[in-house]
């Protein structure tokens, strides 16, 4: 799968710090989030500090370019909540309609989990896009 983003400059964003800046996460939850993946990048050298762009796009693949999807910011909508808000439901309404979807997202508290930009594309795909 080619991923590809407008926001994610690989020369820029080429270490964990300025990805989790772009991913508007502290450097500590990104290393959390993207951990499943550790085995798929690959780092030679222990003291690098700099990513391959073969590892840039890993990790932009697995967590969902943060490109706005249809108009819809995926970094500022990524709550349960906001996303209600933004379909103009209650929390709990919302929660309802993503059951389908649910086992593919990796929502352990809804109240305070932060979605990456690839689950808040699978909701909005489920749902359609907000009227």
């Amino acid at each position: 799968m080619k991923t590809e983003s407008k926001i994610i400059n690989p020369l820029l964003h080429n270490n964990y710090t300025q990805l989790a800046k772009v991913y508007k996460m502290k450097k500590e939850r990104f290393s959390e989030v993207i951990e499943p993946i550790r085995d798929y990048i690959k780092v030679e050298d222990p003291y690098r500090n700099t990513l391959k762009w073969k590892e840039i796009w890993t990790i932009v693949e697995f967590l969902g370019a943060p490109d706005p999807i249809d108009g819809i910011d995926p970094l500022y909508y990524n709550s349960i909540t906001r996303l209600a808000d933004l379909y103009r439901v209650d929390r709990r309404t919302f929660s309802k309609w993503i059951i389908p979807v649910k086992h593919k997202l990796k929502i352990e508290n809804p109240d305070r989990f932060a979605l990456t930009p690839r689950e808040v594309s699978l909701i909005i795909d489920h749902l359609g896009h907000p009227g």
